[in-house]
């Protein structure tokens, strides 16, 4: 998971991928969204009251990496 925070005019209306995430009345959002293996795309925008649009594209890479840690058998100790 990408944990997204920022802090914008309160009147701005943020986006991320198309999908409105609110914001409180000090301007404040918090948004968590799920990765999938390999490159995503974030495309995030913030439309201002009269219109006026600003977009930034991030890639985020998600390594699919298992992690394991090797021990003892306890029943052999070996």
């Amino acid at each position: 998971n990408l944990q997204i925070k920022g802090q914008t005019d309160k009147e701005v209306k943020v986006m991320i991928n198309g999908k409105e995430i609110k914001n409180s009345e000090q301007g404040i959002f918090d948004e968590t969204l799920s990765l999938s293996p390999g490159v995503n795309t974030l495309v995030i925008s913030a439309e201002k009251k009269h219109g006026k649009t600003s977009t930034e594209t991030r890639y985020v890479v998600r390594e699919n990496k298992t992690e394991f840690s090797l021990t003892n058998n306890p029943l052999t100790n070996n």
